[in-house]
């Protein structure tokens, strides 16, 4: 939402809904649509419209081009990077990972590096919002996107409120004998984001993904639950469960 568009996208991007009379404009006797003045959600090349943008943005906060720049960027479709100073862009967000000896991780606490403050300059020069609160400047510890990232220890973990809301609520749901789709939606949904950091887990929900699917043909509100669709929840949970005690032996080791 953050990158506005030109009119002459108008007629591409409006919604296959009729605007109301009051919304039309005066002397109008066509039908009228509404359409997105920005880069919308569910357009099919939003995410790589956005990604070239902000690409584009990163390299003109240079002062001179950077050669190496590409080969320092965090992708999908590349290996990752060897580069003690790594940075990565995903829609509107902008990471930079660098590596320091720990002896001056203490001073470098809270800092903005030469890169930031660039991009940042960029951001002011064309009139992108930056949100202040959810930014962080160079901390060995920090939220990024939805993960906690530990730099010191090398890892990156669920959030802990979102493993405890998600485990209490796939033991309730477990006590159910029915549920409808989007029950089941939900806490698969909270286990998927936790099988993201053990990608391997990810696998154990195939009875899942069938029930849920099972819902598209029955035309009923509510089924029963399946014993082995409980038995894979259930399994998924302690699998994270397990992790999480690892990861406390790995802190207090």
């Amino acid at each position: 939402y953050t990158l506005g568009l030109p009119d002459a996208w108008a007629p591409f991007l409006a919604f296959n809904r009729a605007a109301p009379r009051c919304l039309q404009p005066v002397g109008c006797t066509e039908t009228c649509y509404l359409a997105s003045a920005v880069l919308p959600m569910g357009f099919i090349n939003s995410v790589g419209i956005a990604q070239h943008v902000h690409r584009v943005l990163v390299s003109r906060s240079k002062p001179m081009p950077s050669l190496d720049l590409p080969s320092r960027e965090i992708r999908k479709d590349l290996p990752l990077p060897a580069s003690d100073s790594t940075w990565r862009v995903y829609l509107d967000n902008y990471d930079l990972l660098e590596k320091f000896p720990r002896e001056v991780l203490v001073e470098q606490q809270g800092s903005i590096s030469e890169d930031v403050e660039g991009l940042r300059g960029a951001y002011a020069g064309v009139g992108m919002p930056r949100h202040t609160g959810k930014s962080v400047s160079r901390h060995a510890v920090a939220e990024v996107q939805g993960a906690i990232v530990d730099g010191v220890r090398g890892v990156a973990y669920p959030k802990g409120n979102k493993l405890v809301k998600y485990t209490v609520m796939a033991l309730f749901f477990c006590q159910l004998t029915h549920c409808s789709q989007r029950q089941v939606q939900v806490i698969c949904g909270g286990l998927v984001y936790f099988t993201m950091f053990r990608r391997q887990i990810l696998g154990s929900l195939n009875k899942c993904w069938e029930f849920i699917e099972s819902f598209n043909h029955s035309g009923r509100h509510k089924l029963a639950i399946p014993a082995l669709v409980k038995l894979e929840i259930l399994r998924c949970v302690r699998s994270e469960e397990h992790t999480s005690e690892l990861q406390s032996r790995e802190t207090i080791s």
